[in-house]
């Protein structure tokens, strides 16, 4: 390949976009469960109804390409998806919009006016009458289409759902899965995501029953696969410098394509990954860490209530001297600066939706790779 031809190619990694990544590593457990999900809502008879799934993890772990690739694979197993991002719908007309795509530009489809529906006692102009007949009219909709072909739904960033939104969809999934029918609801959001669907607010309690998947950080040699592409193919590469990048990933996904969209980068005039190009890209790298970092950091520091610094620093510093902590080890160390109960709860899924600290079975670890030692430090 001659070097101008690869100048004028893209560079193949994009962090942050949520864009599929030119090799998805390390993700063979997930993937098994997705394409278990499928094959029951594909094969219905066969398989049995599906759960709700959530997939809740920090931001930067992945979520929104392994709902890239489970629409992949729903396509090419004829299954309908509808895929949406929470803030597209903001109410529930806009939710009809998104799952009965009709109603979009007849949205008297969906609320039963002038089609022959109404009940005697739907008031117009009453929201509670209003939302019932929406509810009932998707309901409907969504049995006659899957009588045709299977149906999936996922949904990203429903941690920021709307309450009345979110009750209706998971309310729709659960009764639809209660009948039988072949359509499957993934909701991915960060860690607070099933706190916030069984909040007073939204109050689908039945959510505890869903089933929860939450990816976590890749091993190293998932890591070094995600960066050994097949577009370095005609390029010099120093394995040892793709393993050095790697480890400073520490296996956070964010920062795997970070690791590579700078690599790529600083070496894509000299065709070469070397010591060279290590250190110029790190300077990039560093450069969006800390901004990553900021960013996460801001979000505790300006939340509603400020003892949620001094809690954070504290659970940091807990942190920096063990590997993992129990519920409620947690819990102590958020209570020395939030006493109350319930509020050091409501600091503990927020520190998670943060990515400050993750559950991992049944403990708690850091939840994305050096946050806790930038946090510390801001926080001294």
């Amino acid at each position: 390949m001659a070097m101008t031809d690869n100048n004028a190619l893209p560079n193949p990694f994009t962090p942050g976009a949520g864009a599929y990544p030119p090799v998805l590593a390390g993700r063979e457990t997930e993937q098994s469960i997705l394409l278990d999900g499928l094959q029951k809502i594909s094969h219905p008879t066969r398989g049995g109804p599906v759960n709700m799934l959530l997939l809740a993890a920090p931001r930067g772990m992945g979520k929104t390409v392994l709902l890239s690739w489970l629409r992949r694979q729903a396509a090419d197993r004829s299954v309908h998806v509808v895929d949406a991002k929470a803030g597209d719908i903001f109410d529930l007309v806009a939710l009809g919009g998104a799952l009965w795509p009709e109603s979009r530009t007849e949205p008297a489809r969906l609320t039963g006016i002038d089609v022959g529906i109404v009940s005697a006692e739907w008031q117009p102009g009453h929201a509670d009458s209003r939302a019932s007949h929406i509810r009932t009219n998707l309901k409907e909709h969504l049995i006659e289409a899957t009588d045709q072909r299977p149906s999936l739904v996922q949904v990203d960033e429903a941690h920021t759902l709307a309450p009345e939104v979110a009750n209706a969809l998971c309310n729709l999934s659960q009764s639809l899965t209660e009948a039988g029918r072949p359509v499957w609801l993934v909701l991915a959001g960060t860690p607070g995501l099933q706190a916030h669907l069984m909040s007073s607010s939204v109050q689908a309690s039945f959510v505890e029953r869903a089933d929860v998947l939450s990816p976590n950080c890749l091993s190293r040699d998932a890591s070094v696969a995600a960066l050994e592409i097949a577009d370095w193919s005609d390029w010099e590469i120093d394995a040892s410098v793709i393993a050095q990048a790697a480890d400073d990933t520490q296996g956070f996904p964010f920062f795997v394509q970070r690791w590579g969209h700078a690599l790529w980068n600083a070496g894509r005039d000299s065709r070469s990954v070397t010591g060279d190009t290590l250190q110029a890209a790190r300077v990039d790298v560093d450069y969006a860490r800390r901004g990553f970092y900021a960013r996460r950091f801001r979000e505790i520091h300006d939340h509603e209530d400020p003892r949620l610094v001094v809690a954070a620093a504290t659970l940091a510093k807990v942190l920096s001297m063990r590997t993992s902590l129990s519920l409620a080890e947690v819990t102590s160390a958020i209570k020395e600066a939030i006493p109350d109960h319930v509020e050091a709860v409501r600091a503990r899924e927020h520190l998670e939706s943060v990515g400050l600290i993750q559950m991992r079975a049944d403990e708690f670890t850091g939840g994305i790779p050096s946050l806790l030692a930038y946090l510390a430090d801001q926080a001294s």
